[in-house]
């Protein structure tokens, strides 16, 4: 490298997200020195909100929710004075085949526990589809039982087998129904941790091995944040110091000075930064794209090439009170007919704000036949589709939108977060457990979590798994 190093740190940390930013954090509360680079021009990542409306409601573009046993993001809001509210409960409006029924129950029904699903969604299917559905679960977790604790896929003593089978061809040889095969991919494209995905492109052992590495039965989405998930990034970059935290800071290349256990971070902007240790918090898929001097080992590399992100747009749409709040409560719908763009929705609302918010989700190849429509067009046909799924005509009439393209975003490569294929974790996964560059490189970000990944408690506890790491390799 030609250019100066403009700072020496203990510890460069290249994404401004939760996991960067967190990371940060507990190695400054550890006495040492950060730098923080993140490419985009704001902070927060894939945890990023706006306010919207008279009352300055807020939104969150990326991820939203916490669930009661995820402890680290517990603590941090608490730590950060920040307040949670519990989800509104309510009925999950579901439309199969143009039946459509409200219902109590998890939309993940098929693989909760004896006493945890709720109602079924009796209205749209058959007691023979609905038990198809269920022992199909079962068998999934009886896959499941095989991970170990704190072990990564691979080990799982079926794993080649389980690797080798997409779950669309698992789901033709174990089940009979469409209704069967439609609830997986209903999963598979709506739980955080999948992408989200298509049966087609995610392997079995992965499908399985999320459902034990972000156990739904322990309700992870229980949770919202008074003034929205946002506002937690700006808190930690406060914390760190504004000076410490650059945004507009591309990094392009990362070489590693083994004589002088020294690293460098070259950033598009033509700067030069230097420290002790580098820390990767960005999606795998994104730190395939930095050069590495001298190169990472080549199963890890080429694991990151094969850990691509979901393709989703949220889409935040705000009015001027909660159309859905009645004496059902819709505070979910699912409809994947062909017509409709928009497959999944949530309510996002604040219940001490009489603004009411809907996320809308478009995924997959529909969310590209959507980027294909005019930005009018695009707007039009959201709002058409809410208004079929709630039946509710004032939905027409949104208050403000905004939108979360993540597939849009070059530091993010989409949302909500990675998923792998078929032979990946057999083949690539011992890449995740090798030292590359002496200890002196670290990756973190939720994919690598061994617990919650795809959520922000995945990415918190690679974070504080990572500053330990560092901590011990400095201070060794």
């Amino acid at each position: 490298m030609t250019n100066t190093p403009t700072t020496t740190v203990d510890a460069i940390v290249v994404g401004a997200g939760l996991a960067g930013l967190l990371t940060a954090y507990r190695l400054q509360q550890k006495g040492k020195s950060v730098l923080v680079l993140e490419g985009r021009d704001r902070l927060g990542g894939r945890m990023y909100g706006k306010e919207v409306g008279p009352e300055k409601a807020y939104v969150d573009l990326g991820g939203q929710w916490l669930g009661p046993t995820q402890f680290l993001m517990l603590d941090l809001i608490k730590e950060l004075g920040i307040e949670k509210f519990d989800y509104m409960s309510g009925v999950t409006r579901l439309t199969y085949k143009e039946k459509q029924t409200d219902y109590k129950g998890d939309m993940y029904f098929a693989m909760m526990p004896p006493g945890k699903a709720g109602e079924d969604p009796a209205g749209v299917a058959t007691t023979e589809e609905i038990a198809d559905a269920k022992q199909a679960g079962n068998r999934i977790m009886e896959i499941v039982a095989g991970f170990k604790d704190g072990e990564l896929p691979f080990t799982h003593p079926d794993a080649e087998v389980l690797d080798s089978q997409t779950m669309t061809s698992w789901l033709e040889a174990n089940t009979t129904t469409d209704f069967a095969k439609f609830f997986f991919t209903v999963t598979c494209s709506t739980l955080g941790p999948l992408g989200p995905s298509h049966p087609s492109t995610v392997s079995v052992l992965h499908f399985a091995y999320l459902f034990k590495n972000s156990p739904q039965s322990e309700v992870p989405e229980n949770f919202l944040i008074h003034g929205g998930a946002g506002q937690i990034p700006p808190k930690l970059a406060d914390k760190i110091g504004r000076d410490k935290v650059l945004v507009n800071q591309d990094v392009v290349k990362v070489k590693y000075d083994s004589d002088k256990q020294e690293v460098f971070a070259l950033t598009r902007q033509g700067q030069v930064f230097s420290g002790r240790s580098i820390v990767m918090a960005c999606p795998p898929a994104v730190a395939s794209a930095v050069l590495f001097d001298p190169p990472l080992s080549a199963q890890r590399h080429q694991l990151m090439q094969r850990f691509p992100m979901g393709t989703i747009a949220k889409i935040l749409v705000a009015y001027d009170q909660k159309y859905w709040y009645d004496d059902k409560n819709i505070v979910m719908c699912i409809d994947t007919s062909p017509e409709q763009y928009v497959e999944f929705t949530g309510d996002a609302s604040d219940p001490t704000k009489k603004t009411g918010i809907i996320a809308a989700f478009i995924q997959g190849q529909k969310y590209f036949a959507w980027k294909k429509l005019s930005q009018e067009k695009q707007l039009e046909v959201v709002l058409d589709d809410l208004v079929r799924m709630y039946k509710i005509p004032e939905l027409k009439s949104p208050i403000a939108v905004e939108i979360g393209d993540w597939p849009k975003d070059q530091f993010a490569g989409g949302g909500y977060s990675g998923s792998v294929g078929p032979g990946v974790w057999t083949q690539y996964g011992e890449g995740l457990l090798n030292n590359e560059w002496d200890g002196r490189v670290r990756f973190c970000g939720t994919e690598y979590s061994m617990k919650w990944a795809g959520f922000f408690e995945g990415a918190a506890q690679t974070a504080e798994e990572t500053a330990k790491r560092i901590v011990e390799k400095l201070d060794g």
